[in-house]
């Protein structure tokens, strides 16, 4: 049970600080949470733009702005 919410967010942002991926690493796993997203459901894929803005949304999140 995480008891001082403040101090785990310390924590992970000093983490991100720390973590250095290159760009293809990045793609990778980004692709890698897309399959995975996908296969669970949570996201369908179609064909095409149509779903543009939620892949917009959903990298958005995934970068955190």
């Amino acid at each position: 049970m995480i008891k001082n919410a403040n101090i785990l967010r310390r924590f992970e942002r000093e983490e991100l600080k720390k973590e250095r991926l290159s760009f293809a690493e990045k793609l990778k796993l980004l692709d890698s949470m897309w399959k995975e997203a996908c296969s669970l459901g949570a996201i369908k894929t179609t064909k095409g733009l149509g779903d543009l803005e939620k892949a917009i949304r959903i990298a958005k999140g995934v970068n955190g702005l």
